[in-house]
């Protein structure tokens, strides 16, 4: 099944790449990679936890693509250093990162309310989702969460993911993201 789904999504024009399902891998190739359209996960599912990579949850994808939606304005809108964006985002997720945030902003020049402006344009964008092409989901339960559907999958784009337990040798259902 694995070959099949390749060379689908080969004959579609998308570049493929192999890759195992680790967090490292979902936030490098799948999150901070400009121009990814199509992805496929084979692995296992489980109805707790519906359209999961590996064990990489579908929660933790939307906060890894904050986060780039969150550098990329901070790049963009404030002309942050690379160095300035790691240290805000690592204190976005610390107890007392608020202090520290505002203290560098304010030893920048940069006005609170910018980021705060910022880091609005970010949620906005990060709550659009991946807006991918098409994902195809071999995985149980994968088919089962209509909002995972529409993280990974742009209106109008294409979700093939089963709602309950799957054969391997049978191709996921396909839905289309509305």
């Amino acid at each position: 099944m694995f070959y099949k789904i390749k060379e689908f999504f080969e004959k579609k024009g998308y570049k493929v790449i192999v890759v195992e399902p680790t967090e490292e891998n979902v936030r490098k190739y799948l999150v901070k990679s400009p121009g990814v359209r199509a992805i496929a996960y084979f692995g296992h599912g489980d109805d707790a936890s519906p359209a999961n990579i590996g064990d990489v949850t579908v929660d933790e994808i939307k906060r890894f693509l904050m986060e780039k939606k969150l550098e990329d304005r901070l790049r963009k809108d404030l002309g942050l250093s690379e160095g300035e964006i790691e240290q805000i985002i690592e204190y976005e997720n610390a107890a007392g990162g608020l202090k520290k945030i505002k203290e560098l902003l304010e030893s920048k020049g940069i006005a609170w309310k910018k980021y705060i402006q910022a880091r609005k344009k970010a949620e906005e964008e990060a709550e659009k989702g991946l807006q991918l092409d098409m994902a195809y989901f071999h995985s149980c339960y994968s088919g089962s969460d209509e909002d995972a559907m529409k993280f990974y999958v742009k209106k109008g784009g294409i979700f093939w993911g089963d709602e309950d337990k799957k054969s391997a040798i049978f191709w996921a259902d396909k839905h289309e993201v509305k």
